[in-house]
């Protein structure tokens, strides 16, 4: 069956969704629309032989009307040229280009919209942003022909949200939690040290202010002053004057802390050795759909500190900290609890693995968009 997913960039394909395309392409034939204008043809050709065909669409680079406008006409073009039965269309915005595209195109027999989280989008007060909004709304709501749609939710608080705005119906949605973790790799997990009197605290993800980078420093610093042995890993990237990312001054002084190792941006498939025995995942995010650094960091052994927002919420149980949004007194409390009781990194780092088997494990979750796949196609 020719299935086809719709993804922003190649390198979020690559991090996020590619184990799990990856083992549906055993049983389907699959084609991925994203930018493979930078991709060495030896990757495209080892996607090839795995069954994932890609399609270069090149993501949008300026938010100007006619930059919207080439990415929705370049969508419907190879859309209409592969004629996949089936679409996944990643991120809110893809929703959005993809709830005109159902109405224009029939041969398609299903469209899946899968939302990866509101994120900074909803919490935007810039007028762009509340006019796509309102669109957004308006063509979901009225326009949509839902018959043909389902909508994936990474987590029940946004599934909720999209209820209480009337824009889904009690048939055409289902949650999913994320894209799998592998948690049966024997590399991926490494020994707990009961012996580590100075934890690090790890965060790993854009320096972005959306993400906490600028209260994970700010409760650096005071941890310093009682703790200086204590350090701190920083592993993403950063773009200069970029919206939402902390600002060229604050980056220029976290990169000079010294309980700070900052390593900048690294390929996804190193971000499991970073991490050593004794370590604490930190993520003091605004709103994610399902954060899956910090799922990797807990089936790598990990306790998490994260805030109590949607999509985080989903990640702790017995295996970490919760902490309210903007809160450094809060974050810098809990992080003081895991160096004053190391014991604890090894109890919660168990229950994080466990947590990943019994909820994240690809397998599972594979499995759930196999039965997806083959229950639309009746």
């Amino acid at each position: 069956m020719r299935t086809c997913f719709v993804i922003p960039s190649f390198d979020f394909f690559l991090s996020h969704r590619y184990q799990l395309i990856k083992r549906l392409a055993y049983k389907y034939e699959i084609f991925v629309l994203t930018d493979i204008s930078d991709v060495e043809k030896k990757m495209i050709a080892k996607l090839k032989n795995e069954n994932i065909q890609l399609i270069n669409i090149p993501m949008r680079k300026k938010s100007g009307l006619r930059y919207f406008i080439y990415y929705f006409l370049e969508l419907k073009k190879s859309l209409k040229e592969i004629q996949a039965e089936k679409v996944f269309l990643v991120t809110l915005e893809l929703t959005f280009f993809g709830s005109i595209l159902c109405q224009l195109d029939p041969y398609i027999k299903k469209w899946h919209f899968l939302i990866t989280g509101m994120g900074p989008f909803y919490e935007a007060n810039n007028i762009r942003y509340k006019i796509f909004k309102k669109l957004f709304k308006l063509n979901i709501k009225f326009f949509l022909n839902h018959k043909k749609c389902l909508f994936i939710f990474q987590n029940p608080d946004d599934c909720d949200y999209f209820k209480l705005q009337s824009l889904i119906s009690n048939n055409n949605y289902e949650i999913i939690q994320g894209n799998g973790i592998d948690c049966y790799d024997d590399n991926f997990y490494h020994s707990i040290d009961d012996s580590s009197l100075n934890p690090r605290f790890c965060f790993v993800g854009r320096l972005a202010k959306s993400k906490g980078i600028i209260e994970f420093i700010d409760a650096s610093k005071v941890i310093y002053k009682t703790y200086p042995l204590v350090k701190f890993l920083i592993a993403g990237s950063f773009k200069a004057d970029a919206p939402d990312y902390c600002s060229r001054e604050f980056y220029s002084d976290l990169i000079n802390l010294p309980n700070v190792v900052f390593v900048g941006h690294i390929e996804h498939k190193q971000v499991k050795g970073l991490y050593k025995p004794g370590d604490i995942f930190v993520l003091p995010s605004s709103g994610e759909g399902l954060p899956k650094a910090a799922l990797e960091a807990a089936a790598n052994s990990l306790p998490l500190i994260l805030t109590d927002v949607p999509g985080c919420r989903e990640c702790i149980e017995k295996n970490g900290i919760f902490i309210q949004k903007g809160d450094v007194s809060q974050l810098t409390k809990a992080m003081e609890a895991f160096i004053c009781e190391p014991g604890l990194i090894k109890i919660m780092g168990m229950e994080s693995v466990k947590l990943c088997k019994k909820r994240f494990d690809i397998k599972k979750i594979v499995y759930r968009f196999d039965k997806l796949i083959q229950r639309q196609s009746i």
